[in-house]
């Protein structure tokens, strides 16, 4: 697999991320303090995802993009576009209950050429699970089935947070 990278771009007034390859938690901290930094300062964007290059995606991440949702629909009542032509990451995405909250398309992939790189930096522990616990929670709350699904995850990172079970 490819390690995981993440573009962006603005067009017109469209945010366009692009993530390829292997996305883990592992770039979770960059990508919610690239997408905390835009949602400061947003004032009516539109916002495209495009996973079209995405060889696998964890729970994390798709936290990272129910939240990039949730801010979308709270603040301006849209929803983020995601373009996801693998049939195999397409139904994972629905597995979870994106089809309630993103507009997914098969086509519109961009390329990465005119796109800036952001750049992943290496997070603590502290900000990697307290990251990591507010990705599986913004998931869980989408629905019944994620909540039974991310439980266990979400009460581990919780107590690891709090200090009652360090693991």
């Amino acid at each position: 697999m490819t390690a995981g990278q993440a573009f962006y771009t603005k067009q017109s007034d469209t945010l366009i991320i692009k993530l390829i390859g292997d996305i883990r938690y592992t770039m979770s901290c960059s990508v919610d303090d690239f997408l905390e930094q835009w949602f400061s300062r947003e004032n009516g964007s539109d916002m495209l995802i495009d996973l079209s290059a995405v060889e696998c995606i964890d729970s994390t991440s798709l936290g990272l993009l129910a939240k990039a949702a949730n801010f979308m629909h709270t603040r301006f009542a849209r929803r983020v576009t995601l373009i996801s032509p693998n049939r195999d990451i397409t139904q994972l995405l629905d597995s979870v209950g994106f089809t309630a909250v993103f507009d997914i398309h098969q086509d519109g992939a961009f390329p990465v050429k005119s796109m800036q790189c952001l750049h992943l930096l290496e997070p603590t522990k502290a900000d990697l699970a307290k990251t990591m616990f507010e990705a599986h929670q913004v998931l869980s709350d989408l629905n019944e089935k994620n909540r039974e699904t991310f439980k266990d995850v979400v009460d581990a990172l919780r107590s690891k947070l709090t200090g009652k079970n360090p693991f």
